[in-house]
């Protein structure tokens, strides 16, 4: 039984392992991330300049529909993504010009306003980077910020093989145990 259990956590933690947030880089620029975990959820997020009218469906879509689950994606951009010389010179970031960024992840709109988490990503002059919320007008068009861009997230698609072979390696491991158990 303990066996049975120890397989259990080690699978877990290949699985698990094998699924970190990888870097979308271009030409040395950080065009976003995929398998971001967001509260055990994997997502694909992309830096993307316009307004939220344009980017999320006349400023309706939004993979995060609450101020807690935008703050903790923005939390997760801050903590798996924005590390190294992405931390400390965000204009390697697409669209951002300056030495500080706003990455804005929408999560509600009313009339021509839009609410936002706000991951604030600071040079290395010894300010922190930091999460806020705030709401601005929705027509907004980041692409005249130098200093601000969207966050644009998206569900991480598993693909099937690596699917499948999470699926094989568990049966073949419960077989396995089912063999001994028999032969014993």
């Amino acid at each position: 039984m303990f066996l049975k259990y120890r397989l259990i956590s080690i699978l877990l933690f290949i699985s698990t392992s094998l699924q970190a947030a990888t870097l979308n880089i271009v030409d040395g620029h950080l065009m976003g991330a995929y398998n971001v975990n967001v509260n055990g959820t994997l997502y694909d997020v992309s830096f993307q300049d316009g307004s939220c009218v344009n980017l999320f469906n006349n400023c309706s879509d939004f993979t995060f529909n609450s101020i807690q689950a935008a703050w903790d994606a923005s939390t997760s951009l801050m903590n798996q993504v924005f590390l190294g010389d992405f931390d400390t010179t965000p204009s390697l970031s697409n669209g951002i010009e300056s030495s500080e960024g706003a990455f804005h992840t929408a999560y509600a709109s009313a009339e021509n306003s839009v609410d936002v988490s706000l991951f604030y990503n600071r040079d290395n002059s010894g300010q922190p980077d930091q999460v806020y919320a705030l709401s601005f007008y929705s027509y907004l068009d980041l692409t005249t910020q130098e200093d601000a861009t969207w966050a644009v997230w998206s569900p991480t698609v598993v693909p099937v093989p690596a699917a499948g072979w999470l699926l094989s390696s568990g049966l073949v491991g419960l077989l396995c145990l089912k063999r001994k158990k028999t032969s014993i």
